[in-house]
């Protein structure tokens, strides 16, 4: 019997088998989607490695895996440990070089015979980046103490290497596609934006009553996560429109508010919120069934953007105010994402668009920039709000 693999023209495969029956050749034909190929190569891999455990070892995710860890090396580790043993001057740069290269080295060592599949890498990664802003978290809600930088980067260290270790075990153990993973991370960034939101809402004012809610809150993120990929059905470009509609959710509805002139802080945090949950749940409806490309998903996230700008840039050319503006660029964004998705929609998931250009947002970031009026300069740290990245 043979078994065969093929990607068809319109982005779906097809699995074909040719055995013999009855001194005849026969061919059995099964077509699948995107997602049903992948899982099927899953479990074709996990076949081979029962018979053959050093065979067929999935290291697609490797590249990215390593590079997570030398950046890691380069940015964390190489200057955190001289900073906590004290160290100044040229004994401190050798020994970020030689920590950085060491790092580098072991990771590289470590990694030759072991199975990361891109997924894992990735789920990895985002592990170790949300650790760092949970270390710092944790060390103000033990320390209570503004200047305890040591204390923030050994707390940032040990949550970042514990949970990109939990990363590497828990996509090892759950297989998700990269869609699951990105979507694992997206709700865990919520949970922190939601955690300020509520903090924010109930007054408070401490550093320590703000990280405790916005810890609290990517916990439940994460758990809230973990649930809606329990299927494993997101594609990374349903994961870009379920995020796109959740930020039209927030957005709209503050423009609004901007128009009328509302200034209560409490009652644009709870719109946004709110308005982030209908759309979100509206999007997650959107993408059931769907299975956008990354491209697909990029290109109505770019629709949204433009909409937003022409419709904030007709109101300025025409003499209106601000406040005009604010719900025209709302409505723009709105128009966008609508008629982007129409476009899409029906051909998701049976064609490909050949582009690897993504465009994400990071709701980690956001929640890291809203939380720097509440520590000191040199105790903030930085991570991007949004990224644009084409794979060559």
């Amino acid at each position: 019997m043979t078994r065969g693999l093929f990607r068809l023209p319109d982005s779906t495969y097809a699995c074909e088998v040719w055995y013999r029956a009855n001194g005849q050749i026969l061919k059995s034909r099964t077509l699948l989607s995107a997602a049903e190929a992948q899982r099927f190569q899953q479990r074709v891999a996990e076949s081979l490695r029962r018979l053959a455990p050093m065979a067929g070892i999935d290291q697609s995710g490797r590249p990215t895996f390593l590079g997570g860890a030398y950046t890691l090396s380069l940015g964390l580790y190489g200057w955190g440990i001289p900073y906590l043993l004290g160290m100044e001057g040229s004994a401190a740069i050798g020994t970020y070089l030689l920590i950085s290269a060491g790092g580098i080295l072991i990771a590289h060592s470590a990694t030759e015979r072991m199975e990361i599949s891109e997924s894992t890498a990735n789920l990895s990664f985002y592990g170790s980046m949300m650790g760092l802003a949970h270390g710092v978290m944790v060390a103000i809600i033990v320390g209570n103490n503004e200047k305890m930088g040591k204390g923030y980067v050994s707390s940032a260290m040990i949550f970042s290497t514990l949970e990109g270790i939990l990363g590497y075990q828990t996509g090892k153990r759950l297989k998700l596609s990269g869609g699951g993973v990105e979507m694992l991370g997206t709700m865990s960034g919520a949970g922190l934006l939601y955690g300020y939101g509520i903090s924010s809402l109930m007054d408070q004012t401490s550093a320590r009553s703000i990280s405790t809610s916005m810890l609290i809150g990517s916990v439940v993120g994460t758990a809230a996560g973990m649930l809606m990929v329990k299927d494993d059905s997101y594609t990374n470009g349903d994961v870009g429109v379920f995020r796109g509609a959740a930020m039209l959710g927030a957005y709209v509805p503050i423009s609004i508010l901007l128009a009328a002139h509302v200034d209560n802080s409490k009652t644009f945090v709870s719109t946004a919120m709110i308005g982030g949950l209908i759309g979100g749940t509206i999007g997650n409806y959107l993408v059931k069934g769907k299975d956008f490309s990354t491209a697909e998903g990029t290109y109505i996230m770019f629709g949204a953007f433009g909409g937003m700008l022409i419709g904030g840039g007709i109101p300025f050319i025409a003499g209106a105010n601000g406040e005009v503006a604010a719900v025209f660029s709302a409505v723009g964004s709105l128009v966008g994402f609508v008629a982007m998705y129409q476009r899409y929609a029906p051909e998701a998931g049976q064609r490909a668009t050949g582009s690897s250009l993504s465009f994400q947002v990071h709701p980690e970031g956001l929640a890291a920039m809203s939380m720097r009026p509440t520590l000191s300069l040199q105790n903030q740290w930085t991570t991007s709000i949004v990224s644009l990245s084409y794979r060559f």
